[in-house]
């Protein structure tokens, strides 16, 4: 049963309020659809692999696009146990 029920959330660029169901994103790009935890009385949201992303900030999109983690560059950090003498 989907529920067309307007949340107390608004849209961060358009102000614009939204529903469970929406497609929405946060501000790191990762999207999906606006849902509602009982258990935890919080909305999230839920990805396309059924995945949970915990925001205080969504962006209303009109349809969800894969955001995939670029893991082709070497991610360099620099060693603080090192001695420096």
């Amino acid at each position: 049963m989907k529920i067309n029920k307007y949340t107390p959330i608004k849209c961060y660029k358009t102000n614009v309020p939204l529903k469970i169901g929406d497609f929405v994103e946060d501000l790191q790009k990762r999207c999906g659809t606006l849902d509602w935890c009982d258990t935890f009385n919080e909305y999230y949201i839920k990805t396309l692999d059924f995945g949970k992303i915990k925001t205080t900030r969504y962006v209303k999109i009109k349809k969800p696009y894969s955001y995939k983690v670029d893991n082709t560059k070497v991610e360099c950090r620099s060693n603080y146990l090192k001695p420096k003498w």
